[in-house]
């Protein structure tokens, strides 16, 4: 279980590796060791998902933003031993998930730091709705 955001500090002109300390994120992937990004950090997800995929000091050790976002899901809900509930988009789990309004592998790194839910719900219910998307019946009168 790792965090981006303790291994750097954010500077005006970018990310700044702090001496002493390894990133290891490309490595462990490659060594096929689970990566799980946590959620203790910032509460911008994608600050994390952002620095771990660009990693200026250290390319050889940035992974892809699928591979973060994996990390961040699959890997996290694996991490917590709770991989059958939760983690994926699968029959019979619970549901917990994000609508994006932008495709958050393709944006530049300053759009994917505005990636803001559109529609999140926890356990298949919605707990937060922008009222962008049409999510049950029209409201519209006849």
């Amino acid at each position: 279980m790792q965090n981006p955001t303790h291994f750097a500090v954010l500077l005006i002109a970018g990310f700044l590796s702090r001496p002493g300390f390894n990133a290891a994120f490309g490595s462990l992937m490659k060594a096929g060791i689970p990566l799980a990004i946590g959620s203790d950090g910032p509460l911008n997800p994608y600050l994390n998902i952002l620095m771990v995929s660009t990693l200026p000091h250290l390319p050889a050790e940035a992974i892809t933003r699928e591979q973060a976002v994996i990390a961040n899901t699959r890997t996290a809900a694996f991490a917590e031993f709770e991989e059958s509930n939760k983690g994926t988009l699968t029959v019979g789990k619970w549901a917990d998930l994000a609508v994006l309004p932008q495709n958050i592998f393709k944006v530049t790194n300053p759009r994917l730091l505005q990636t803001e839910s559109v529609l999140t719900m926890v356990g298949g219910k919605i707990v937060y709705d922008a009222g962008v998307l049409n999510t049950g019946p029209s409201r519209s009168k006849k």
